[in-house]
């Protein structure tokens, strides 16, 4: 099984259906999913899995992973510049597994940083979360890409459990 990773830049392109996802899943419904660009690559293997990535706004780093469903579709240009004079993409329909709004909840976001202590070092020749993400649709090593998912997850379950802890004692406190 092959992952991806696909970057959002969110400082230049809202993506709505980000906050909308992140909604969905925290009240425990399924995401039917939403299109993203490809970045140029032009072939994802059948079940194959994406990580995205958020970049030029904080917080930078993962903040999804989930699969990759469907074949690819060509589809005007993300950019509304690049689409106004007739420009196309390819895009590829993501179902997101976790997924967080990091305007919301910037805590949730496994940053560069975190997987720098985890662990993660430069190496030449392959990506890894240490490199500078510059384009969507970069394989990612299956090693790497499980221990990205399982940090994400750590980091959701430790988040969530020190606001229950934090719920709790202020629960005990008004009482």
């Amino acid at each position: 099984m092959s992952t991806y990773i696909f970057i959002w830049n969110a400082k230049t392109n809202p993506q709505p259906q980000i906050a909308k996802a992140a909604k969905a899943l925290l009240a425990g419904k399924e995401v039917q999913g939403f299109d993203w660009s490809t970045g140029g690559t032009r072939y994802f293997p059948p079940a194959s899995e994406f990580l995205l990535y958020r970049t030029r706004k904080e917080p930078r780093g993962i903040f999804a992973y989930g699969k990759l469903v469907d074949e690819l579709e060509e589809d005007l240009h993300w950019d509304p510049d690049r689409a106004a004079k007739g420009e196309k993409a390819l895009y590829v329909k993501m179902i997101p597994e976790s997924l967080v709004d990091p305007d919301i909840n910037p805590e949730l976001v496994l940053t560069p940083e975190a997987l720098q202590q985890a662990g993660f070092e430069r190496r030449k020749g392959i990506w890894c979360p240490m490199d500078r993400v510059q384009r969507s649709g970069i394989t990612v090593d299956g090693q790497d890409a499980a221990r990205i998912r399982d940090l994400f997850d750590s980091l959701q379950k430790q988040v969530h459990r020190s606001r229950s802890g934090s719920e709790n004692k202020s629960r005990a406190r008004s009482h």
